[in-house]
C-alpha cells in the first residue's frame, strides 16, 4: 500500500473502548437487583453498534467484578458468574469482541478480606514518609515472601483469570500487573494494567492505600515505542497515602496520555494538559442509584475524541444517554482535544497561535485566508480566557475560548523576576491566560493606569510575596486593588503565594492581614525541579474552575 494512502485510511480510521467498571457481581446477594440492568446492559450495547456504528476494538474492566466473600457466597462462586458476565458483554457485539481484546484490573471488591492478616495491614499503616514509598517499591521490585503474603488476598482472582483464559493480562501474574501493545487501526496502543488493590482490606480506605511507585516506572519502561499509553487502575490516585499523592499524578499524568479508573462510581472526564483522565460509573450498584458506563473514540490523526456517557434509567428500565451540563450535552458526547496525539498537527497549530499573539480590535473580525483561520470573540474576552483552536476535519481551525482555569494578573517584585518569568510561562502552557508586565505592557502605556485597568480585567491576581515584594510600594498598590474589588465584586479574587517565610513573620499591615486571613501556597523550594512541579500542580488546582466534587466509596 502506498505511502498517501495509507496515512489517508488512517485518517479516517478511529479507536474505540468501551469503558466497564464496579458490577459487584453477587447472585446471592444481589441477583434479584441486578438481573434487569445487567440484562438490559446487552441489549443497549447492541442498541449503539446498530445506532451509531460503535463496535469496540477494545474493552476494559477497571475493577470490581466480584462481591466480595460472603458466607453463603464464594469468591470462586462470584468469579463464574463474572466470566459469564465478560462472555456476554463480548458476544453482544456482531463479529464478537475476542477475548484478548478485554484488558481487566483488580478492584478492592476482588480482595478476599477473610484472607488478609491483621499484622500485615498494621505494617503497612506504620510505613511513613520517603522512607516508606521505598519500602513498598522495593516489596513490590523483590517479590519476596512478604510480597507473597500480600498477594494471597486476590489468590482467587488470579485463578479466575487462569481458569478463564485471560492469559494476556497474567503476563506478570505474581503481581498483577501488565503492560501490552497491541496494534489497532495501525496505530500501537500501550496498555498498561495497575494493581491498585493490593493493600486494600477494609472499608473507608481513601489516602490509606499504597500503589508503589515502581509500578509507574516498570510498567511505563515496557511501553516505548508507542503512539499513545493507556494507564488502568481501579481507584483514582487521591485514594493513595499523602507520601505517594501528588507524586504519582505527576508520574502518571507524564507517563500516560489516558487513564481510565473506577471505584468511585462517577463517570466524569479530567484534562490537563497532555493528559486526559476518564472515571467510570459502576457498571451495577443499586437498581435505585445511578449506573452507568462509556464508549471512548478517538481520532489520533485528527487530534479528537470524544467520551460518551450512558446510564441507566429505573423507570424506563432501560439504558439512555448521561448528559452533562456545559460538558457532554450531545446526546451525552463528552468532546476531547487530543493534539498532541499527531505531533505535526500540533506543531501547525502552535505554528497559528504563534500569530495569533497580536491584539486584535474590539468588534473585528480576522481572517487569515492562508489558514482559513476566523477569530469569533473580541480581544476583550481574549484578555478574560485563555484561547483554545479546535480543529476541524475540514480543515478550519477555529478560535474560541477556553474555560478550563480562571485568567490571572501577577503580582511581583521585579526583583524576583527570575520567579515571575518561569511562572507565567509555565502557566500559560497550562492554558492560563496570564497579564505579565514586561510582555503585556505598550510603548506609550501609563503604567499605573494600566495596571490598574487589568487587576479588574483578570479574574485572579497571583501575588508573589518575598522580602523584596513586601517592601515594595508598588506590590503594595497592586493589592489594595485587589482589596477594594473583593469587597465590592463580594469575592475571592487574590491568590498569594511565597518564595520565603518573610510573610510569616512580617509587621507590614497588608501582609500580615494576608498571613491571618488566607492560605498561602508555598513555592519556598521553587529554583528545585520537583518541588516546583509539585507546588505548581497544586496551583494549577486552585486555579481550575468548577472542579468536580469526588464521591468517597468503597
Amino acid at each position: 500500500m502506498r505511502r498517501r494512502d495509507r496515512l489517508k485510511r488512517l485518517a479516517s480510521r478511529a479507536i474505540t473502548w468501551l469503558h466497564l467498571s464496579d458490577v459487584h457481581l453477587c447472585p446471592k446477594k444481589t441477583g434479584w437487583d441486578a438481573d434487569p440492568v445487567l440484562s438490559s446492559l446487552r441489549e443497549d450495547l447492541q442498541h449503539m453498534q446498530k445506532a451509531h456504528g460503535l463496535h469496540p476494538d477494545l474493552i476494559f474492566f477497571t475493577g470490581d467484578l466480584a462481591f466480595g466473600q460472603l458466607p453463603d457466597s464464594s469468591m470462586p462462586r462470584q468469579y463464574d458468574q463474572a466470566a459469564s458476565f465478560l462472555d456476554s458483554i463480548r458476544e453482544s457485539f456482531r463479529p464478537a469482541i475476542d477475548k484478548g481484546k478485554v484488558f481487566l484490573v483488580p478492584g478492592n471488591h476482588d480482595v478476599n478480606r477473610s484472607l488478609v492478616g491483621r499484622p500485615d495491614t498494621q505494617w503497612l499503616d506504620d510505613l511513613k514518609g520517603d522512607e516508606g514509598a521505598r519500602t513498598i517499591s522495593e516489596l513490590m521490585r523483590d517479590r519476596n515472601h512478604e510480597w507473597r503474603s500480600f498477594m494471597k488476598r486476590l489468590v482467587e482472582y488470579r485463578k479466575f483469570l487462569r481458569k478463564y483464559k485471560y492469559d494476556h493480562v497474567l503476563t506478570d501474574a505474581e503481581r498483577l500487573v501488565y503492560a501490552v501493545k497491541p496494534v489497532i487501526a495501525g496505530f500501537r496502543i500501550g496498555i498498561a494494567g495497575f494493581n491498585t488493590a493490593w493493600s486494600s482490606s477494609r472499608e473507608k480506605e481513601k489516602g490509606k492505600l499504597w500503589l508503589g511507585r515502581w509500578q509507574v516506572e516498570a510498567l511505563r519502561s515496557q511501553l516505548d515505542g508507542c503512539d499513545f499509553r493507556i494507564a488502568l487502575t481501579h481507584h483514582p490516585l487521591n485514594w493513595f497515602r499523602e507520601e505517594e499523592d501528588p507524586n504519582l499524578s505527576v508520574a502518571i499524568e507524564e507517563s500516560f496520555d489516558f487513564h481510565l479508573h473506577g471505584h468511585e462510581h462517577q463517570g466524569w472526564v479530567h484534562t490537563q494538559d497532555r493528559h486526559v483522565r476518564i472515571g467510570a460509573g459502576a457498571c451495577y450498584e443499586s437498581s435505585t442509584k445511578e449506573n452507568g458506563y462509556s464508549f471512548g473514540t478517538i481520532f489520533p490523526q485528527e487530534g479528537r475524541g470524544e467520551i460518551l456517557f450512558r446510564r441507566y434509567d429505573a423507570a424506563g428500565r432501560g439504558w439512555v444517554a448521561r448528559t452533562v451540563r456545559k460538558k457532554a450535552e450531545n446526546d451525552g458526547r463528552w468532546p476531547l482535544r487530543l493534539l498532541w496525539l499527531n505531533p505535526k498537527l500540533e506543531r501547525k497549530i502552535e505554528d497559528l497561535t504563534t500569530k495569533l499573539q497580536v491584539k486584535i480590535p474590539l468588534r473585528t473580525e480576522a481572517i487569515a485566508k492562508t489558514f482559513e483561520i476566523k477569530t469569533l470573540f473580541r480581544s476583550k474576552e481574549l484578555t478574560r480566557q485563555p484561547s483554545v483552536l479546535k480543529v476541524r476535519s475540514s480543515g478550519v481551525v477555529k478560535v474560541e475560548v477556553g474555560l478550563d482555569f480562571y485568567s490571572c494578573f501577577i503580582s511581583y517584585s521585579s526583583q524576583d523576576q527570575g520567579f515571575a518569568e518561569r511562572l507565567h510561562a509555565d502557566l500559560e502552557a497550562k492554558g492560563v491566560r496570564c497579564w505579565f508586565a514586561p510582555l503585556d505592557l505598550r510603548a506609550g502605556d501609563k503604567f499605573p493606569n494600566r495596571i490598574e485597568e487589568n487587576i479588574r480585567t483578570y479574574e485572579r491576581m497571583l501575588l508573589v510575596l518575598s522580602q523584596h515584594s513586601i517592601g515594595s510600594p508598588w506590590v503594595e498598590r497592586e493589592v489594595e486593588a485587589a482589596f477594594e474589588r473583593e469587597r465590592r465584586e463580594k469575592r475571592t479574587v487574590l491568590f498569594p503565594i511565597r518564595l520565603d517565610d518573610e510573610v510569616m513573620k512580617t509587621d507590614v499591615p497588608w501582609a500580615a492581614e494576608i498571613r491571618r486571613t488566607r492560605h498561602v501556597g508555598d513555592m519556598t523550594g521553587w529554583e528545585g525541579d520537583d518541588s516546583y512541579v509539585k507546588a505548581l500542580d497544586r496551583l494549577l488546582r486552585d486555579l481550575r474552575k468548577d472542579p468536580k466534587p469526588r464521591k468517597d466509596k468503597t
